[in-house]
Protein backbone atom coordinates (compact mmCIF):
# COMPACT_ATOMS: atom_id res chain seq x y z
CA UNK A 1 0.00 0.00 0.00
CA UNK A 2 1.31 3.42 -0.96
CA UNK A 3 0.42 5.31 2.20
CA UNK A 4 1.29 8.63 0.56
CA UNK A 5 -1.88 8.40 -1.55
CA UNK A 6 -5.20 9.43 -0.06
CA UNK A 7 -8.64 9.23 -1.59
CA UNK A 8 -11.39 11.78 -1.34
CA UNK A 9 -14.70 10.12 -2.06
CA UNK A 10 -17.81 12.14 -2.39
CA UNK A 11 -21.44 11.52 -1.64
CA UNK A 12 -22.44 10.56 -5.18
CA UNK A 13 -19.98 7.68 -5.32
CA UNK A 14 -21.42 6.36 -2.07
CA UNK A 15 -25.08 6.62 -3.07
CA UNK A 16 -27.14 6.05 -6.16
CA UNK A 17 -28.00 9.74 -6.60
CA UNK A 18 -26.24 11.82 -9.26
CA UNK A 19 -25.21 15.22 -7.94
CA UNK A 20 -26.68 16.85 -11.02
CA UNK A 21 -30.18 16.01 -9.78
CA UNK A 22 -30.15 19.07 -7.54
CA UNK A 23 -27.69 21.26 -9.42
CA UNK A 24 -29.94 24.32 -9.32
CA UNK A 25 -30.57 24.12 -5.57
CA UNK A 26 -28.30 25.32 -2.82
CA UNK A 27 -30.17 23.37 -0.15
CA UNK A 28 -32.85 20.75 0.03
CA UNK A 29 -35.14 23.19 1.79
CA UNK A 30 -34.87 25.66 -1.09
CA UNK A 31 -35.16 23.07 -3.83
CA UNK A 32 -38.69 21.81 -3.13
CA UNK A 33 -39.93 25.37 -2.65
CA UNK A 34 -38.44 26.26 -6.06
CA UNK A 35 -40.17 23.28 -7.65
CA UNK A 36 -43.51 23.97 -5.99
CA UNK A 37 -43.45 27.57 -7.15
CA UNK A 38 -42.32 26.69 -10.66
CA UNK A 39 -45.18 24.20 -11.03
CA UNK A 40 -47.95 26.52 -9.90
CA UNK A 41 -48.83 30.14 -9.64
CA UNK A 42 -45.95 31.05 -7.34
CA UNK A 43 -48.37 31.49 -4.43
CA UNK A 44 -48.11 29.22 -1.41
CA UNK A 45 -51.03 27.86 0.57
CA UNK A 46 -51.34 25.59 3.60
CA UNK A 47 -50.94 22.42 1.52
CA UNK A 48 -47.55 23.53 0.22
CA UNK A 49 -45.87 22.75 3.55
CA UNK A 50 -46.92 19.10 3.26
CA UNK A 51 -45.84 18.98 -0.38
CA UNK A 52 -42.45 20.46 0.50
CA UNK A 53 -42.04 18.00 3.36
CA UNK A 54 -42.80 15.05 1.05
CA UNK A 55 -40.35 16.38 -1.56
CA UNK A 56 -37.62 16.72 1.07
CA UNK A 57 -38.30 13.16 2.29
CA UNK A 58 -38.13 11.82 -1.28
CA UNK A 59 -34.91 13.71 -1.92
CA UNK A 60 -33.28 12.39 1.26
CA UNK A 61 -34.41 8.85 0.42
CA UNK A 62 -32.77 9.12 -3.01
CA UNK A 63 -29.45 10.12 -1.42
CA UNK A 64 -29.52 7.18 0.98
CA UNK A 65 -29.62 4.34 -1.54
CA UNK A 66 -26.07 3.23 -0.79
CA UNK A 67 -23.51 1.67 -3.13
CA UNK A 68 -22.04 -0.82 -0.66
CA UNK A 69 -19.13 -1.74 -2.93
CA UNK A 70 -17.83 1.84 -2.81
CA UNK A 71 -18.21 2.00 0.97
CA UNK A 72 -16.28 -1.27 1.17
CA UNK A 73 -13.57 0.13 -1.12
CA UNK A 74 -13.15 3.13 1.20
CA UNK A 75 -12.96 0.92 4.28
CA UNK A 76 -10.47 -1.53 2.75
CA UNK A 77 -8.29 1.33 1.50
CA UNK A 78 -8.29 2.85 4.97
CA UNK A 79 -7.73 -0.49 6.72
CA UNK A 80 -4.68 -1.02 4.47
CA UNK A 81 -3.15 2.23 5.72
CA UNK A 82 -4.56 4.78 3.27
CA UNK A 83 -6.17 8.02 4.39
CA UNK A 84 -9.74 8.70 3.32
CA UNK A 85 -12.00 11.73 3.25
CA UNK A 86 -15.68 12.30 2.64
CA UNK A 87 -16.05 15.63 0.83
CA UNK A 88 -19.63 16.53 0.00
CA UNK A 89 -21.94 19.33 -1.03
CA UNK A 90 -24.66 17.41 0.80
CA UNK A 91 -27.53 19.31 2.36
CA UNK A 92 -28.38 19.12 6.09
CA UNK A 93 -31.37 16.80 5.73
CA UNK A 94 -29.47 14.24 3.64
CA UNK A 95 -26.37 14.41 5.81
CA UNK A 96 -28.42 13.82 8.97
CA UNK A 97 -29.87 10.64 7.48
CA UNK A 98 -26.52 9.43 6.15
CA UNK A 99 -24.87 9.99 9.53
CA UNK A 100 -27.70 8.16 11.28
CA UNK A 101 -27.39 5.21 8.89
CA UNK A 102 -23.60 5.08 8.69
CA UNK A 103 -21.25 6.73 11.16
CA UNK A 104 -18.88 8.29 8.65
CA UNK A 105 -15.87 8.09 10.96
CA UNK A 106 -15.86 4.30 10.52
CA UNK A 107 -14.96 4.77 6.85
CA UNK A 108 -13.24 8.15 6.71
CA UNK A 109 -10.43 9.94 8.49
CA UNK A 110 -11.86 13.33 7.52
CA UNK A 111 -15.43 14.47 6.84
CA UNK A 112 -16.01 17.86 5.20
CA UNK A 113 -19.55 18.88 4.24
CA UNK A 114 -20.23 22.18 2.50
CA UNK A 115 -23.33 23.10 4.51
CA UNK A 116 -21.27 22.73 7.68
CA UNK A 117 -18.20 24.71 6.57
CA UNK A 118 -19.85 27.44 4.48
CA UNK A 119 -18.09 26.75 1.19
CA UNK A 120 -18.90 24.27 -1.58
CA UNK A 121 -17.16 22.43 -4.40
CA UNK A 122 -15.73 23.51 -6.78
CA UNK A 123 -14.41 26.39 -4.63
CA UNK A 124 -10.70 25.68 -4.04
CA UNK A 125 -11.10 26.58 -0.35
CA UNK A 126 -13.08 23.41 0.40
CA UNK A 127 -10.55 21.19 -1.35
CA UNK A 128 -7.69 22.83 0.55
CA UNK A 129 -9.60 22.49 3.82
CA UNK A 130 -10.05 18.78 3.21
CA UNK A 131 -6.40 18.28 2.21
CA UNK A 132 -5.21 20.19 5.28
CA UNK A 133 -7.30 18.00 7.58
CA UNK A 134 -5.99 14.90 5.79
CA UNK A 135 -2.43 16.17 6.05
CA UNK A 136 -1.57 15.43 2.41
CA UNK A 137 -0.41 17.39 -0.61
CA UNK A 138 -2.78 17.64 -3.59
CA UNK A 139 -0.61 15.41 -5.79
CA UNK A 140 -0.94 12.64 -3.19
CA UNK A 141 -4.74 12.59 -3.25
CA UNK A 142 -7.33 11.11 -5.59
CA UNK A 143 -10.56 13.10 -5.84
CA UNK A 144 -13.69 11.26 -7.03
CA UNK A 145 -16.75 13.12 -8.33
CA UNK A 146 -19.42 12.90 -11.03
CA UNK A 147 -19.57 16.63 -11.79
CA UNK A 148 -17.03 17.86 -14.30
CA UNK A 149 -16.81 21.32 -12.71
CA UNK A 150 -15.73 19.70 -9.43
CA UNK A 151 -13.22 17.47 -11.22
CA UNK A 152 -11.78 20.49 -13.03
CA UNK A 153 -11.63 22.50 -9.80
CA UNK A 154 -9.75 19.73 -8.02
CA UNK A 155 -7.39 19.23 -10.96
CA UNK A 156 -6.52 22.95 -10.97
CA UNK A 157 -5.18 22.48 -7.43
CA UNK A 158 -3.09 19.51 -8.51
CA UNK A 159 -5.27 16.68 -7.20
CA UNK A 160 -5.47 13.44 -9.14
CA UNK A 161 -9.06 13.00 -10.28
CA UNK A 162 -11.52 10.28 -11.18
CA UNK A 163 -14.69 11.23 -13.07
CA UNK A 164 -17.37 8.96 -11.57
CA UNK A 165 -19.77 8.52 -14.50
CA UNK A 166 -21.13 5.62 -16.50
CA UNK A 167 -22.42 2.16 -15.73
CA UNK A 168 -18.87 0.92 -15.16
CA UNK A 169 -17.86 3.74 -12.79
CA UNK A 170 -17.55 1.51 -9.72
CA UNK A 171 -15.40 -1.12 -11.44
CA UNK A 172 -13.18 1.59 -12.97
CA UNK A 173 -12.83 3.25 -9.56
CA UNK A 174 -11.83 -0.05 -7.95
CA UNK A 175 -9.16 -0.57 -10.63
CA UNK A 176 -7.94 3.01 -10.22
CA UNK A 177 -7.61 2.71 -6.44
CA UNK A 178 -5.88 -0.67 -6.76
CA UNK A 179 -3.36 0.83 -9.18
CA UNK A 180 -2.55 3.50 -6.59
CA UNK A 181 -1.92 0.82 -4.00
CA UNK A 182 0.46 -1.22 -6.18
Amino acid sequence: MNKAISILILLVAMTGQPASALSECSSTAECPQHHVQSQGTGRCDQNDGRVIERLIDADVASWTQYRDDVWTLARVFRDDGGRTAFLSNGVPEAMARIRADRPLERWFDVVVVSCEVGVAKPDPVIFQMCLTHLGVEPSHALFVDDRIENIEGAARLGLRTFHFIGADAVSRLVRSVRSLSA
